[in-house]
């Protein structure tokens, strides 16, 4: 991966330039964060082009290295390249005079020349996409050498296609626009970031992100900057490979890559579908923390995998057989909720106790249960002891036995109970999977160790005796 940095001197020289200049502004918009008290939509004035030079700096920089990579249609790329640039001059230059102005740049409506100057903005976003995807399938017909590098470079141009690409969910009208428009009043306004909320709410410091709503912007950052991620990845495993011998590897860096793409990749989806429900990032529900969970749960197994390939006949346990069971328990799990959820429901319904389903600690605890249901007999079908059921089966509710005080107490939200209690569940069906499935192979390896050694001695007992009968 190192040789593959070059000599920056080689690297495309406008989108340099332009990562210089962002650099600068940069600097002049934390000047003006800094000396013009000025408010926009409840954000200081200056927050939104302090943003934008930092990320247009950040694509230019990274596509100016990835340029040097092309063995074929190295012209064409450099061309749409420097329309880039130009691209990215024009939006900056419009979001910089819409402040000096005092007016927004983006979804602005107010008057013929506003919504001119951010009709611009949504043409150069839709060449913008339209110029990354041709250098992505550029970027597919080059051959890299360092497969990691290769693997975190298309999956982090195609993720940063999709972020891009989210930005056209911010473009419509909302719901009170578009009433308003047919109403005769229109707010001056076409488009929004937030979802649920105006725009202009509170917000998080230095992002602007909403706080007490969705945010479209979090989707559109997080898939945009994908091509900065996964490369910066593989240039650290390149570099930690000097020190730990496993990642000399490059099959298991390729396999970390992997992991990791499709982990960021499930990222972008998490926080796309919380904020379209316009849940605000640091206000998650039930629903978003197990999402969430689950998600870091299935990374870690994955990074175990590709750390560890498949061992042989030593009696340990295999990272393959490890995921496969516990997905195995993942799944019985789910379909416990599946089908017990709704006669739960029922039966309190037919009882006149619906509203005690309200009540969260009480929730946790019968969604405990359905899964426990449903994976017990799943593990009596496939034979395993009433130990190892009873341990699993703990794993189920001791993490919400051990959140619940804390919960009664007033110190965590039931979004808490809920969303930390299923992922420590997680975590503690991995850990005696884990375990168990050790065990059983170390058996296993004893039996065959002991069925080997009586056929070798029955065998050299036959030979002495075939000896001296001779």
């Amino acid at each position: 991966m190192t040789p593959l940095l070059g000599r920056v001197s080689t690297w495309h020289r406008p989108m340099m330039w332009t990562a210089a200049v962002m650099a600068a502004m940069a600097v002049v918009s934390a000047s003006g964060l800094v000396f013009d008290d000025r408010v926009l939509l409840g954000a200081p004035i200056w927050l939104k082009p302090f943003k934008f030079a930092v990320s247009i700096a950040a694509y230019c920089v990274t596509w100016a290295w990835l340029l040097t990579l092309l063995q074929r249609g190295r012209r064409a790329a450099h061309r749409i390249s420097t329309a880039i640039v130009a691209i990215f001059a024009v939006e900056y230059v419009i979001i910089v005079a819409q402040v000096i102005r005092g007016r927004a740049s983006h979804f602005n409506a107010a008057t013929s020349f506003d919504a001119a100057l951010f009709g611009i903005m949504g043409i150069s976003i839709a060449a913008l996409w339209t110029a990354t995807l041709v250098l992505t399938i550029l970027l597919l017909r080059t051959r890299v050498a360092d497969r990691a590098a290769r693997w975190a470079i298309l999956l982090g141009g195609f993720i940063s296609l999709a972020g891009i690409g989210l930005g056209a969910l911010m473009l419509g009208p909302t719901d009170e626009q578009a009433r308003a428009i047919g109403d005769g009043r229109p707010t001056g306004f076409i488009g929004a970031h937030s979802v649920g909320v105006a725009d202009g709410g509170p917000t998080m410091p230095v992002t602007g992100w909403s706080t007490t709503g969705g945010d479209l912007r979090i989707p559109h950052f997080v898939g945009m900057h994908a091509l900065q991620a996964l490369p910066l990845l593989a240039l650290a495993l390149t570099l930690l490979a000097k020190r730990f011998a496993r990642l000399r590897d490059d099959v298991v860096r390729t396999r970390l890559v992997l992991v990791a793409g499709l982990g960021y990749a499930g990222l972008l989806a998490l926080v796309t579908w919380q904020a379209l429900r316009g849940q605000s990032l640091i206000h998650p529900d039930a629903r978003t923390l197990i999402a969430f969970a689950a998600l870091v749960i299935v990374v870690v197994l994955g990074a175990f995998v590709a750390l560890n390939p498949r061992r042989g006949g030593d009696g340990s346990a295999s990272p393959r057989m490890l995921v496969f069971h516990f997905i195995e328990m993942a799944a019985a799990m789910g379909i416990g909720m599946a089908v017990f959820g709704p006669l739960v429901r029922l039966a309190f319904g037919a009882a006149g106790w619906s509203a005690a389903l309200g009540f969260t600690d009480l929730r946790a605890l019968i969604m405990a249960t359905e899964m426990s249901v449903a994976m017990v007999a799943w593990m009596r079908f496939r034979g395993h002891g009433w130990s190892s059921i009873a341990e699993m089966t703990a794993a189920m509710y001791v993490p919400f036995v051990v959140l619940l005080p804390p919960y009664w107490a007033g110190l965590i939200s039931g979004g808490v109970l809920m969303g930390a209690g299923h992922g420590l569940m997680l975590a503690a069906m991995a850990a005696s999977v884990h375990r168990h499935l050790a065990v059983h192979r170390r058996q296993s390896f004893r039996r065959g160790a002991s069925s080997r050694q009586y056929a070798m001695q029955s065998a050299e007992s036959a030979s002495i005796g075939g000896m001296r009968m001779t």
